[in-house]
């Protein structure tokens, strides 16, 4: 879901021009700066009133929308031609379809170095299952890992090892689609040429 919410956002703050877009990027911007202290009471009150607190939906759809895909993207579409987006309006694509034909294919390593951003940032993240969660049965591994400092400091570093190995995977094996899609030149040119 951040994919779709993050590039479909980037598209229309980096190639629409309305009234207030440079007021709406800054406002993204200082979203990204907001700490998560500031924001713990409101998205409290939301998942009770919603039903979702203490449930794994409660840490779920915050990783799922963040200011953090709208800004990535938005500097990556900005840097795509405009030549290359305006043939696909000259042969009549709506901007659905630009979205889809053009750049997807364009921002793939992209998206992939942001997925995994994502996933090492929300694996590490502990402070939204300390305050959304109670249930020890669906506390995520970062609380298992601190409980298990606690009751057995001796044991510590076995389970810490253990945690660290799917971002070290994840890392692995994107490691390739990671640098290219944080160097974006490489990442439009191959875009460019398999869609020809």
């Amino acid at each position: 879901m951040q994919y779709l919410f993050g590039i479909s956002g980037g598209f229309v703050l980096a190639k629409f021009r309305f009234k207030f877009k440079d007021v709406l990027y800054y406002i993204i911007i200082l979203c990204m700066i907001i700490p998560f202290s500031v924001i713990v009471l409101p998205q409290y009150m939301l998942f009770k009133n919603l039903g979702i607190f203490d449930s794994v939906l409660a840490i779920i759809l915050p990783g799922g929308y963040g200011a953090m895909g709208f800004f990535f993207y938005c500097q990556f579409i900005k840097q795509i031609p405009n030549d290359i987006l305006e043939a696909g309006q000259i042969d009549g694509a709506s901007p659905l379809v630009l979205l889809k034909k053009i750049l997807a294919p364009m921002l793939k390593d992209c998206s992939l170095a942001y997925l995994v951003i994502c996933f090492c940032t929300n694996w590490n993240a502990i402070d939204p299952a300390i305050a959304f969660i109670r249930t020890t049965d669906i506390q995520p591994l970062s609380i298992a890992l601190k409980e298990a400092f606690i009751n057995a400091p001796e044991v510590f570093f076995a389970p810490a090892v253990l945690y660290m190995i799917p971002p070290v995977l994840v890392y692995l094996f994107f490691s390739e689609e990671l640098v290219r899609g944080l160097s974006f030149e490489i990442s439009i040119m191959k875009g460019a040429s398999n869609e020809t």
